[in-house]
């Protein structure tokens, strides 16, 4: 068979320094933003600080309501157009996306507060850790595309050692610099998953005590039972029901006792080995206030310092040819206004998304959660005009104050649950009517998963039990079985007291 060559062109996209610079800051969180402004003053003698407010932030409050979205920053032949550049990648929305599940497990509240978080409780640990997970990256043989899939993974890791980014989202963050289908980013994963401490980048619990059994040097009995109960019966575990998981494992009590030990001298946590705790203060990024009936959205003036090229330097840019002839003065010159321009693209974007979170988002902001409508990243994306991995970068480790709290810019995103008078309504409003029927529930007689699920479809919602028990699980509610027995175990005490 004769081949024919082909000239076809093909037209591939590289990314700039420029580019690669710009899309860095946007998904700084605001600690890691002031250390990055710190090293480039250091490294850039032109660029100083001024004890004033910023003019680059977009400190004025922008009109949730009224806001013309899409607004640009003054174009530069030296800056890139970023809302049409970055790549053709998309996210696939998650389930719940907006959910940190940590921090739910962490903040075990009856009310609106148990989704809030309270900026002087955190700790943070997750700067050790990462060091220590990057050191040993540096050591093992990765190709660059996998070092950078192995960094974005390590980035998503949280202080307690847990995988809190999906598979999905990690991929787009990659976007458009790296190109990682999801096989790709499973196959780093599991090299992250070797790493000390065991049971780092774990999705869940019951991955976590998984890897770190099959990590144990010795095959005992122990270990075997272990692992066959936490892979095929880890419901049975957690619910306690011992003589029915010996009957299904079929081995001694004593076997199982020894298994059961195994798991118990497990580190659910593995990162928070890492590191002495300290205190971080989270300051939100943004606020929403109430003014002149209507919501207004202002950026935190305290995130960004107010920076600027030396005005010597400008002026001797302006009037003298002496400047141009100076490449590194040149350099720096160039360097410098591309930095300022990717703050106030940064702060351009964030106030733009936090604005068009806050008007989908009004009734939260007044209501409290069972407001909450549904919202994804391309819905912001599309009326914004912007590609969605800068929805999702933009809204990485960012924070929002409003009058229910403090909360992830992250969290107002939720998956649509369908209901039988056509009018959607947000997963997120959907736990906090089971967390409430579960709250009223007849303490005796608590409600099953498959009643909870019948409740709510009597009022129009339609949603499967499996949906109802992982919901219940993302707000670490026990099962039905196991807040009976705590009833009935603590019940005399309580109504003694």
């Amino acid at each position: 068979m004769k081949q024919i060559p082909s000239t076809k062109t093909r037209q591939r996209f590289k990314a700039t320094p420029q580019l690669q610079n710009a899309i860095g800051l946007l998904q700084l969180s605001s600690s890691e933003l002031q250390a990055e402004i710190q090293l480039v003053i250091e490294a850039n003698a032109l660029l100083e600080i001024e004890n004033d407010m910023p003019e680059q932030i977009v400190n004025d409050a922008t009109d949730a309501s009224t806001r013309t979205y899409g607004e640009s920053i003054n174009e530069d032949s030296d800056w890139p157009n970023l809302s049409r550049i970055e790549g053709p990648g998309d996210l696939s929305n998650d389930e719940d996306s907006g959910i940190d599940r940590n921090l739910l497990l962490a903040h075990q509240r009856s009310d609106n507060a148990a989704f809030s978080i309270d900026a002087h409780e955190v700790a943070n640990q997750s700067t050790s850790l990462s060091d220590h997970l990057i050191w040993q990256i540096n050591f093992a043989s990765l190709t660059a595309k996998q070092d950078a899939i192995a960094n974005a993974i390590i980035h998503g890791i949280n202080g307690d050692g847990m995988l809190q980014t999906g598979l999905d989202e990690i991929s787009s963050t990659l976007q458009p610099e790296v190109s990682a289908t999801l096989i790709e980013i499973e196959r780093v994963l599991t090299i992250v998953q070797e790493l000390d401490p065991p049971g780092v980048g774990s999705r869940d619990l019951q991955e976590c005590l998984l890897i770190q059994l099959r990590l144990l040097p010795r095959a005992t009995v122990a270990k075997r039972v272990a692992i066959q109960m936490i892979t095929d019966h880890f419901e049975v575990l957690v619910s306690q029901d011992f003589e029915r998981l010996s009957n299904i494992l079929d081995v001694s009590v004593k076997e199982l006792r020894e298994a059961i030990e195994l798991v118990q001298s497990l580190n659910p946590r593995p990162g928070s080995m890492f590191g002495s705790v300290h205190t971080e203060y989270l300051k939100p990024d943004a606020f929403v206030r109430w003014e002149k009936d209507r919501w207004l959205v202002e950026l935190n003036p305290e995130i960004t310092p107010r920076i600027r090229i030396n005005p010597l330097y400008t002026e001797l840019s302006n009037m003298t040819n002496k400047f141009r002839s100076n490449d590194y003065v040149r350099e720096n010159f160039r360097n410098a206004r591309l930095f300022l321009q990717g703050l106030e693209y940064r702060n351009s974007t964030l106030a733009n998304v936090s604005s068009c979170i806050v008007e989908h988002q009004q009734g939260f902001l007044t209501k409290g959660l069972a407001a909450m409508k549904p919202l994804t990243l391309s819905d912001i994306a599309s009326k914004l005009g912007i590609h969605i991995s800068t929805v999702s970068r933009i809204t990485t480790s960012k924070y929002l104050m409003t009058p229910q709290g403090l909360f992830p810019l992250k969290y107002f995103f939720s998956k649509t649950i369908p209901t039988t008078n056509g009018i959607p309504v947000a997963s997120i409003a959907v736990r906090d009517l089971i967390r409430n029927l579960i709250k009223n529930e007849e303490k005796r007689e608590p409600l099953s998963d498959d009643l909870i699920a019948k409740l709510l479809e009597s009022d129009g919602i339609q949603i499967a039990r499996r949906t109802v028990t992982k919901y219940r699980e993302i707000m670490a509610i026990p099962t039905s079985t196991r807040r009976k027995r705590h009833y009935w175990s603590f019940g005399d005490s309580s109504a003694a007291e």
